[in-house]
């Protein structure tokens, strides 16, 4: 890594009481109590926005008229892992109203589904509606995508119903990479007990140069520990790096200029073209291949030459691509389209030996290692120029190819539109304070590694006391933010033990040294940030289990709210004043709009909007359950795009629907995407007029 800074589950046979008899009159569906946000839980009865409804196969004008039957299903737009139905069902009779559910991925041959989370309810204006989720992983696999077909048998009192069939999309890759609990991230080779230690968790990072992998390898990872049980395979994602070129990293400069392969097209290496004082402005239209560096060229296009114009007294480039310090490589423009052909093409048996994109992503190129994801590593090419400073242990001034990075991502999602991606660190994409924030790959990638968030691979030190603090306060509101909107992604982190009072071994179980403050790393890491750990060696070889033998990840606990503003504008960082709950409200036309900040838990975050047109009673109705409950899909305010600050919010979504005219009283929840569907219970409200 190339940081620089510092079941029970339940066949659906089970007996589900109407309560009240199908085709009551009442105020309609309503969730059931616990009912949360999010895809492990099932819809609420009034917030299916991003579902999609699916009708019986062979149309409506295929179902009798007035028949029992089961009618349409709606399920998210994005189906997979745990998938929320709710089924409609024509002409119940008599309660008890059952159903029973089975899958198919021939249309031909079905069997039961595992669903949990059973609820019925009826209403004289829509009929009767089964709600349940159906755990795709267990019965596909964490691999599975395409087309599957849901039969849904409905029958009451007097009997059996009419059939149902379904054709659905269902996408589990992406699914269970959101839902990654444990991984491991292992630079170096692989024995027998780091591959048995690796099939026990979710998700593997591996450097397949660095350890030779072949194609059996990989799949030896992905098998799992019972390579007949796909429920138990486990996800692997090889390294690439993309910020800088690696093959580069071992040659001195003479090689360099001696080797074709580095002189591309020969207008290299390139200069930002804002200038050489433009250090925080603006990134918006700028040429992704930059200038020519007005110290000469001969290079190919996607090297770079800033650090020199930054730091010569005349702002002129000496004409070699600079390098990475630390580890010698050349820094490299991701943004450049010629790179990317570069880059895609790489293979480890080839000249350049390492494993390029088509070579890791595919089954048919190089060693074929048909990887299901691509690490992209050395993303902090792109970092703000005030990062770093000449006197910085490894000096970076090209924030200029921020927004080519992000469109290397997402051409990356384009070209792979099957394979997960995970983009290491680059946090400042997350952050509204940089302008790198409107050319982030939200949507495109699927995780993010947050490199030494508290511990650091620094042998002189556990943690920063500056980063630190300001990682915990700063940032991770910000990226969480983010990580939770609809399309966004899981966080993982790494930690080191190598500071003073730490010890590698004891991750191994050979010593107890360090222990407490690695348990504080992982509580930190995980309980409050919400993020996925591991813990590691600083060379990102020592394959072990620390993580999950120690980490806990029972939640019974409601999220916390933070800020993405910090109001108290100190070094080191202290914890922002949390804004709870509701913080704006407007409404007309029968719609109403709200703004709201963002709340921190071991699992994914969602929101919930509780509307009525009466004041709440918290003391008689805690669960606010005489309220119209909307589950909100939040989009980035204008205001936000511009950065944080005391009357901007990351939040903001709008809800139609209400009665033109009639004050409705508001209150936003936080609820966890945890088995418990933990909510909080704040009592902030506000009022607006639709």
């Amino acid at each position: 890594m190339r940081s620089r800074r510092g079941r029970g589950a339940l066949w659906m046979g089970l007996v589900l009481g109407l309560g009240g008899g199908v085709g009551c009159a009442g105020g309609g569906p309503r969730a059931a109590s616990g009912t949360g946000d999010g895809g492990a839980s099932p819809f609420t009865a009034e917030g299916d926005a991003g579902t999609t409804f699916v009708g019986v196969d062979g149309g409506a004008e295929a179902l009798p008229a007035g028949a029992f039957q089961v009618t349409g299903v709606r399920v998210p737009n994005q189906a997979g892992g745990a998938v929320p139905l709710a089924i409609s069902v024509d002409g119940a009779r008599q309660p008890p109203l059952q159903a029973t559910i089975e899958f198919s991925t021939d249309g031909t041959t079905f069997r039961p589904a595992t669903v949990s989370g059973l609820t019925a309810s009826s209403d004289s204006a829509t009929g009767a509606s089964i709600r349940a989720t159906w755990d795709a992983v267990q019965d596909l696999g964490k691999r599975a995508a395409g087309s599957v077909s849901l039969r849904i048998t409905p029958s009451d009192g007097a009997g059996p119903g009419t059939a149902g069939t379904f054709a659905i999309q269902v996408d589990n890759l992406r699914a269970a990479a959101r839902n990654v609990n444990h991984y491991i991230d292992n630079y170096g080779p692989w024995n027998d007990a780091a591959f048995a230690t690796a099939q026990r968790v979710d998700l593997v990072i591996a450097h397949p140069a660095n350890a030779k992998l072949t194609r059996a390898d990989i799949q030896r990872l992905q098998a799992g520990a019972d390579p007949a049980n796909p429920h138990d395979d486990v996800l692997v994602l090889c390294y690439v790096s993309v910020g800088e070129d690696l093959r580069t990293h071992a040659l001195s400069d003479a090689q360099v200029r001696a080797d074709p392969r580095f002189r591309g097209d020969g207008s290299g290496p390139r200069i930002d073209p804002r200038g050489p004082n433009a250090s925080g402005r603006t990134l918006a239209g700028i040429d992704p291949r930059g200038a020519p560096s007005n110290g000469g060229t001969g290079f190919a296009s996607y090297y770079l030459d800033d650090n020199d114009v930054q730091n010569s007294a005349n702002h002129l480039g000496d004409g070699f691509p600079d390098r990475n310090k630390i580890f010698q490589s050349l820094f490299v423009n991701a943004g450049d389209p010629s790179w990317f052909d570069v880059v895609d093409g790489m293979t480890m048996d080839g000249p350049d030996q390492l494993a390029g994109l088509r070579e890791v992503l595919t089954s048919d190129y190089g060693r074929g290692l048909d990887c299901d994801g691509v690490f992209l590593d050395t993303i902090d090419t792109a970092a703000p120029n005030s990062y770093t400073t000449a006197e910085s242990a490894n000096e970076s001034k090209f924030e200029w190819t921020a927004p080519g990075f992000g469109a290397f991502i997402r051409r990356v999602h384009q070209t792979y539109p099957s394979k997960l991606i995970l983009q290491n660190r680059g946090v400042f994409f997350f952050d509204p304070r940089h302008p790198q924030y409107a050319f982030n790959a939200r949507g495109a990638i699927d995780l993010l590694l947050f490199e030494s968030f508290r511990l650091n691979s620094n042998t002189s030190e556990q943690w920063n006391a500056i980063d630190y603090p300001d990682n915990r306060y700063n940032v991770a509101p910000k990226l969480m933010a983010e990580a939770n909107r609809p399309d966004g992604f899981r966080v993982l982190s790494l930690g080191y033990a190598e500071g003073p009072g730490l010890s590698t071994a004891t991750l191994t179980g050979l010593s107890t040294v360090g222990f407490d403050s690695l348990l504080e790393d992982i509580h930190v890491t995980q309980e409050l940030m919400g993020f996925r750990h591991y813990l590691t060696d600083g060379a990102v070889r020592l394959v072990n289990d620390f993580v999950l033998r120690n980490g806990k990840l029972d939640d019974h606990t409601a999220p916390v709210w933070s800020s993405t503003y910090n109001d108290h504008d100190v070094t080191p960082a202290v914890a922002p004043t949390p804004r709870v709950g509701i913080q704006k409200a407007a409404g007309s036309d029968g719609s109403i709009t709200v703004w709201w900040d963002v709340a921190l838990d071991m699992n994914r975050v969602g929101y919930v909007l509780y509307a009525q047109a009466q004041p709440f009673d918290f003391a008689g109705d805690p669960s606010l359950s005489q309220a119209t409950r909307h589950r909100l899909a939040p989009v980035v305010p204008a205001d936000y795009m511009g950065g944080v600050g005391p009357d901007r919010y990351p939040y903001q979504a709008t809800v139609a629907g209400f009665p033109p005219g009639q004050p409705q009283y508001l209150v936003i929840r936080a609820i966890d995407q945890s088995p418990a569907a933990n909510q909080d219970a704040n009592t902030v409200v506000l009022t607006a007029t639709p």
